[in-house]
């Protein structure tokens, strides 16, 4: 099993989702099948709550907005990059690889 992690990368679409996961977090990356446009394309997810350390639960995300881990675990928050979602859905898929 292959496992590819990225670091520091850009996840786009925050002006649709409008949520946000505290810096350096490990998110869920899965495939969106709902996407008719991009067959490669990936969501990127907020873990849910229960896969969150208790400490982290009541970390603020967004100041902007007054939210706390809490209220956004297992929401999406955007997609992978199209210029990586292929690469990274050929080690996701064929590798039965995961990518956080």
């Amino acid at each position: 099993m292959a496992k590819v992690i990225i670091k520091n990368a850009v996840i786009k679409g925050y002006h649709v989702f409008q949520v946000r996961a505290p810096d350096k977090m490990s998110l869920t990356v899965c495939k969106e099948y709902g996407n008719c446009h991009d067959k490669y394309a990936l969501m990127v997810w907020v873990p849910d709550l229960c896969k969150l350390p208790q400490q982290l639960h009541q970390v603020t995300t967004d100041t902007k907005r007054h939210l706390k881990l809490c209220q956004v675990a297992g929401l999406p928050m955007g997609h992978v990059p199209y210029i990586l979602s292929e690469g990274l859905s050929h080690c996701m898929f064929q590798l039965h690889g995961t990518v956080t």
